[in-house]
């Protein structure tokens, strides 16, 4: 049985929201969508996980075609592990361990979004569409 991870009812949400803007010929601007924890390749049982985020990354870069004409940037940033009431549930040494494997020693918190997130909705962002940003404290990179 498929696991449900809460990221279907969001894009229904989504492609209605944009729907009905079109449909009322409004210019509605940037769409952000927040993928949290983007799950890696290689972290061992989170394949259901891991496909559910690359689907919405995928879903992100299409939607940006689709929308493009009507003025819309559609990105996705990427939050590593953020301190945040969904975290709640793990142990502090749960949380230790994925932040010792960032290159910033400390959890995320959600000022650290703040600013790719004010970015990707502002006029400087107006010729970025269909780009997933990484905020993460170094936890995904290379090496």
């Amino acid at each position: 049985m498929a696991k449900n991870n809460g990221n279907e009812p969001g894009l229904t949400l989504l492609e209605r929201e944009i729907f009905l803007a079109r449909n009322a010929k409004e210019k509605v601007g940037p769409l952000r969508r927040n993928i949290f924890k983007h799950g890696r390749p290689g972290d061992t049982g989170m394949s259901h996980y891991i496909a559910s985020k690359m689907g919405i990354i995928g879903f992100m870069r299409g939607l940006a075609n689709d929308v493009a004409n009507d003025g819309i940037t559609a990105n996705a940033v990427l939050p590593g592990l953020t301190n945040t009431l969904a975290i709640g549930p793990q142990s502090e040494e749960q949380k230790r361990s994925t932040w010792e494997q960032q290159a910033i020693k400390r959890l995320g918190e959600p000022r650290d979004l703040t600013g790719a997130v004010l970015f990707l909705t502002s006029d400087d962002a107006a010729f970025i569409t269909g780009q997933a940003i990484v905020v993460d404290g170094g936890q995904y990179r290379i090496g």
